[in-house]
């Protein structure tokens, strides 16, 4: 009897021990396959931006949520991907500095895009986590403050070194491209080269006598900034075939009337501020009409289309020409001018510009009917 009961034990317990393998057994089973059904991680790719940092970046399917922090680079993004879909948030900016018509043509989701998580240019981090990106653009050291503990891709799209808007734009493309895995379409770089031929014919016309121009970044509250060497402005004047009145200057510097009466410039292009027409009426405080380019009436406001041209954007190759049509009529007329604006527009942005939105972009101060 006490045999058979220590052979019944023994049974159980191997039986025990037997069932427990099984059911072990059974458990890695199951989690070998819930292992081989998990899709695989998506491939991380490795971009260098342009502040020199080396970032991961998965697939271009995966970035359905982009966070613009730099006001222009909305545009270029647009012109690559001719699509807004992707981009939840912007810098209130790309709205402010644009005109309303072309962007509600260009945002057809304008209502759902976040314009307000950021004011003027310091990075609250709680609030780009709130936005849920896939990806951050960014532009320089002090937006990318706040950043640094993202879990996501943040891209640097400034190169503190270069000012040019010819390097600078197309670099911009070009890291969306990359980015965004585009291959096809027109490039803004293309459309550079178009434009050298124009800028040949400009500049040996202009080797004879060049004409002085003043870029006026801003005139606020009675501050007047004007654009000097090493700054967008100066670039745009150069390009152009004018001598920039404030090159001894460095940077955007705030000058005073007598300053500007010294330079005394042919031609004024305004970015900010008092429009144009002002300068021609009269601005309390500040007599311009002892400045040539008043007397002749050559000052103008500068352009705003998808962005304003003062500022590098995915516009920028027609900054360049319309500033011809004014430093020299003669050479460049302002019908072939609005043709060009037309086709750049259909091509690279899908737009047909009617008569009257054209219009709304090169004279954006004119009070309209």
């Amino acid at each position: 009897m006490q045999k058979m009961f220590i052979f019944l034990l023994i049974m159980a317990t191997a039986l025990g021990f037997y069932g427990c393998a099984q059911q072990e057994r059974a458990g890695q089973e199951q989690v070998g396959t819930a292992e081989s059904n998990k899709p695989p991680e998506p491939v991380q790719r490795e971009i260098t931006d342009l502040g020199g940092n080396v970032v991961k970046v998965p697939p271009a399917e995966k970035l359905n949520r982009v966070v613009i922090l730099s006001p222009p680079i909305s545009s270029i993004q647009y012109s690559v991907l001719k699509d807004t879909s992707r981009i939840v948030a912007v810098h209130p900016l790309t709205f402010r500095n644009a005109n309303p018509g072309i962007i509600q043509k260009v945002f057809t989701n304008l209502d759902q895009v976040d314009s307000g998580f950021i004011k003027g240019f310091n990075v609250n981090t709680e609030a780009v986590l709130n936005l849920n990106p896939d990806i951050v653009f960014y532009y320089g050291p002090q937006l990318k403050k706040g950043l640094e503990n993202l879990k996501v891709p943040i891209v640097d799209f400034m190169n503190p070194k270069d000012r040019d808007p010819i390097t600078v734009t197309s670099a911009w493309e070009g890291l969306i491209r990359d980015i965004f895995d585009v291959k096809n379409g027109k490039t803004i770089a293309e459309e550079w080269e178009r434009l050298e031929a124009d800028l040949a014919v400009s500049l040996k016309k202009a080797e004879d006598e060049r004409l002085t121009g003043l870029m006026i970044f801003s005139n606020n509250s009675g501050k007047i900034m004007v654009s000097g060497d090493h700054t967008y402005g100066d670039y745009w004047l150069e390009m152009s075939g004018l001598i920039n009145g404030a090159d001894e200057i460095d940077g955007e510097k705030e000058v005073g009337m007598e300053q500007i009466y010294q330079w005394n410039p042919d031609i004024i292009y305004v970015f900010m501020g008092e429009k144009a027409s002002n300068y021609l009426q009269g601005i309390e405080g500040q007599d311009w009409s002892r400045v040539k380019a008043v007397q002749e009436k050559r000052v103008y406001d500068v352009p705003k289309g998808i962005f304003a041209w003062a500022a590098p954007s995915a516009d920028s190759p027609l900054m360049v020409r319309w500033m011809l049509t004014k430093n020299d009529p003669s050479s460049f007329s302002g019908d072939e001018f609005n043709n060009i604006v037309k086709a750049y527009y259909k091509e690279h942005y899908h737009i047909t510009l009617t008569d009257a939105m054209l219009a709304s972009i090169l004279e954006p101060n004119r009070e309209r009917e």
